[in-house]
């Protein structure tokens, strides 16, 4: 019988030699699998389009460790299909992130807030709008907080795209950088 000092010391053999082994046999990492609808996306303009002012998508998410905190970060997008990616954009309110719930916060003075709250005390209310903007509101002026059925992300958000465009998007959300070619 193996003791666990043992059975510790047979797994780190077996993993140094499956490393050893990989390296002589020159494999690498596997390419990720061609996407079809993003075939000759430019990642670069994508790029552009996701940090820029005609969709803003930056105001509210991260991705790869740039852009906003109220929405979910993006970077893990590069391990979901093409479809289930342009349905969450085309339809925002289909599958809503339990942690990114919109609210309708009323104030004592009538006004609606609408927003995720990002953050709270017993004395503030922090709420995140579509416009990356967060509103700081004294708890004690809040006369109630709704949940909201509707995701704060906009509708329509591809319609002014042409459909290069909305390649080059999806290949950005989809797609690591691509490796610099040789010079």
């Amino acid at each position: 019988m193996i003791g666990n000092r043992g059975l510790l010391a047979a797994v780190i053999v077996a993993v140094s030699c499956l490393a050893a082994r990989s390296q002589d046999s020159g494999l690498t990492p596997e390419a990720p699998p061609a996407i079809e609808e993003i075939a000759g996306g430019d990642w670069d303009a994508g790029k552009t389009l996701f940090f820029g002012s005609k969709l803003n998508c930056s105001s509210c998410h991260t991705i790869r460790g740039e852009g906003g905190k109220i929405g979910p970060e993006l970077t893990n997008l590069v391990h979901r299909d093409y479809g289930s990616v342009l349905r969450d954009i085309k339809q925002p309110g289909a599958a809503i992130n339990p942690d990114f719930l919109s609210y309708l916060v009323e104030l004592e003075d009538g006004r609606v807030i609408t927003g995720v709250v990002v953050g709270s005390t017993d004395d503030q209310l922090k709420i995140g709008g579509t416009d990356g903007k967060v509103t700081t509101v004294p708890r004690d002026h809040v006369s109630a907080i709704v949940a909201s059925k509707a995701s704060i992300m906009p509708e329509k958000l591809l319609d002014g795209l042409t459909d290069p465009q909305v390649r080059d998007l999806m290949t950005y959300l989809l797609r690591d950088r691509p490796a610099e070619g040789p010079r």
